[in-house]
This record gives C-alpha cells, structure tokens and sequence, in this order.
C-alpha cells in the first residue's frame, strides 16, 4: 500500500480523539439547561473522557499486540459508533457521563493502531516524519471542529454532534475494512501473562522513559495553556468569545503547521536536530513569556505571540521523540505506543493540574512550564546519543 493512501487512514484514525473533545464544547451551556445539571457536572463528560481514554492504552496495547492493528482499530470504532448513537436517547446526564467514557475507551484504540503501524512500517526517520504528520492532523479539529459543532448545534440539537461523530465513525469503519492492511509482525503476537512484563521491560529501558517524558512535558505545555487562556484572555484582558475563538483556532493551526514542517526536515536535520529547533523554541517563548509579566503587559499578543512560539516548538519536538521512544520496540509495538501515550496524556493532565493549583499567576506560570521543558529537552537530546549498529538504529539501552 502506498505510504501516503497508508497516512490518509491513520490520520482518521487519531481524528477520533480530538473530535470527541472539541467539537461539542460550544454545546456546554445547553447541555447544562438540557439536564437541568451543573457545569462540574457537564465538566466530567470531558474530563471523564481524557481519563478513561488514557487509562485504555493500557488495555489496548497489548490488545493489538495479541490480535493484531486490524481487529482492535474496527472493534474501537464501532463502540464509539455505538456509543454516540446511544448518547441521543439519554435522559441523565449521570448517562452522558457513562457513554462519553465509554466513547473515551473506544478512542483509545484507534491512537494505539495509528501509532503502532507507523512503527511497524516505517524505519526510524521515516517514523518520526510520519509522527509528526499525524501530530499535525490532530489539530485540524481543536481549529475547525467548534465551528462545526456550534453550527450543527444551531441548526438541529446538541446531539447533533453526536450524530456527525456516529456517522465519521462509520465511513472511517468503511475505508479501515478496505484500506487498511494488518501491519503487526507474526512474532509480536503476545500471550496475556507476557503483558505485565512488557510493561516492566518498556519501564526499564531508559530511552523510552526519558522520551516519554519528553511527550508528556510537551503535552503539558499545550494543556496548560488550554487551561490557562480563558482565564488570561477573556477574564484578565478583556477580550470577547469570538476573538477567543478566532486565536484558538489559529494557534491550532500553527501547531499544524508547526508539524507539518517538522516531518519535511526530518530527513534533513534528524531526530535530534528536531528536538533541539523544538527546544530552542520552547526557550524562546519561555523568555518572552517571562518578559510579558515582566513589562506587565496586558495585550492579547502579548500572551499568544509567545504561546504560538513554544506551540510551534511542541510540534517540532513531539514527532522526533515519538519516534525515539518506540524505535526499539518492534516486537511490542502496540503496548510500547500505548504505555506512551498513556504516560503523556495522564503525566500532562497532572502537571497542568498542579500548574493550576499553585498561587502563581498563569502567565509566569507557563513560562516556568516552558522553561523547565526546553532544558529537559535539551539535556534528554545531549545525554542519550546512543552508539548506532551496522544498520543504523539505535541499540537498545536499559537500565
């Protein structure tokens, strides 16, 4: 198969995730008046969904390892089928909590396989290309796919969005039976008792934690600020909804790019020259992060010109250290690609959780975050250069 009709499936594939996100958020408020609930209750759809879909790795790594990327990918997507159909008949929002979890779960599976054939069919640089493409389609829906929603909203129902989720699942189950091929080696076909000690050999190899790491300190960055920019912008500075809007959405669209941009230079500069352009700009915009408090400044730019900077550096970093942490594990390529994603979802949400939770202001805050990632990076790049085999990969190294 063609790697580029090959990337077209494994872009839909990791769509799912970000579109169970984003694309029912302008529906909150409706929600809330629907069910007659409270918005920490309406919070939990979310926040319950990033939960059960981090925490599902776990599962459906070693599920792909075991029955193969074909199977688990079209089994997820008919649950989350399922599951958003479902979601048009609840009559709780206790209800709505359930199913958004169980759609978090069937998410899972779809990022596990779109990860794990990438390893399984490219070599290393090409992986880290393809990695950063993938990373770059991910934000195609945190820009477009709120419009999307409000509009659906607005012309039907909140389930609307729902509905568009249960009908994207089901052409993506169409070109997925058609499109694509079973990628997982015969001999990484894993008996259940293996599980726990792949676990154990992903854990004490040292590349693949300080690389996850890595992805999980990127990830925090860009989920603190998420979590940060309603606050910063319209509460601080005054700015409306739609020009909130209208600067989410273009910072997604720098991160897409941002990553786009990557994977063409990574044949170029290599998985290292990579992290060290992704560091450098994470620097950059720690220092005029810093700045910006500094000067007191209170201006929209003044906040996203150094987001989008460090934004820009995350997509740079995060296809190459994907890449550095699954390169030596072929064998086990669906546990090793969900044990990090598991790692940088869940590692991410806590440290932005924290973030939140200290009395320092937001944007110094996130300057700190960006700081302490970019020297992370850097020293992580330096310190594990590994010594390459015959055939140029990277010789393992545990311990």
């Amino acid at each position: 198969m063609p790697q580029r009709r090959l990337m077209g499936v494994l872009i839909l594939l990791v769509l799912f995730s970000p579109l169970g996100v984003d694309i029912y958020l302008p529906s909150f408020t409706t929600i809330i008046e629907y069910f007659n609930t409270t918005a920490d209750k309406v919070q939990y759809t979310l926040s319950l969904f990033i939960l059960s879909m981090g925490l599902g790795q776990l599962a459906a790594g070693p599920l792909t390892d075991r029955f193969g990327r074909r199977p688990i990918a079209m089994a997820g997507i008919v649950m989350y089928m399922i599951s958003s159909l479902l979601i048009l008949f609840c009559q709780s929002i206790d209800q709505l909590i359930v199913l958004r979890m169980l759609q978090g779960a069937s998410a899972c599976c779809t990022t596990t396989v779109a990860f794990a054939v990438v390893r399984d069919r490219l070599p290393p640089r090409e992986a880290a290309q393809a990695y950063s493409y993938l990373n770059g389609a991910l934000n195609i829906a945190p820009a477009l796919a709120p419009s999307l929603g409000g509009a659906l909203a607005a012309a039907f129902s909140w389930q609307a969005n729902f509905v568009f989720l249960a009908l994207f699942a089901l052409a993506s189950l169409v070109l997925v039976t058609i499109k694509l091929p079973e990628t997982r080696p015969e001999a990484t076909s894993q008996r259940p008792l293996s599980v726990l000690a792949s676990y154990r050999e992903l854990l004490g190899h040292r590349t693949f934690v300080l690389y996850s790491l890595c992805c999980m300190g990127a990830m925090a960055v860009i989920l603190s600020y998420v979590s940060f920019a309603p606050q910063v912008l319209i509460s601080t500075m005054g700015i409306s909804t739609t020009e909130f809007a209208l600067l989410f959405g273009a910072n997604a669209l720098v991160i897409m790019a941002g990553s786009f941009a990557a994977g063409r230079s990574m044949f170029l500069l290599g998985e290292s020259g990579c992290m060290i352009i992704g560091s450098l700009m994470m620097l950059t915009g720690a220092t005029l992060m810093a700045g910006s408090c500094w000067l007191d400044l209170r201006t929209a730019w003044s906040f996203m010109v150094p987001v989008m900077i460090a934004c820009c550096g995350f997509a740079w970093l995060l296809g190459a250290a994907t890449s550095r942490a699954l390169a030596d594990f072929p064998h086990i390529a669906g546990t090793a690609s969900a044990l990090l994603v598991c790692i940088q979802m869940l590692g991410a949400a806590l440290v932005s959780i924290l973030a939140q939770a200290t009395p320092i202001g937001h944007r110094l805050m996130l300057a700190i975050l960006m700081l302490g990632m970019a020297v992370f990076a850097c020293l992580v790049t330096i310190l594990s250069q590994e010594p390459k085999s015959s055939s140029g990969h990277v010789e393992p190294v545990t311990g």
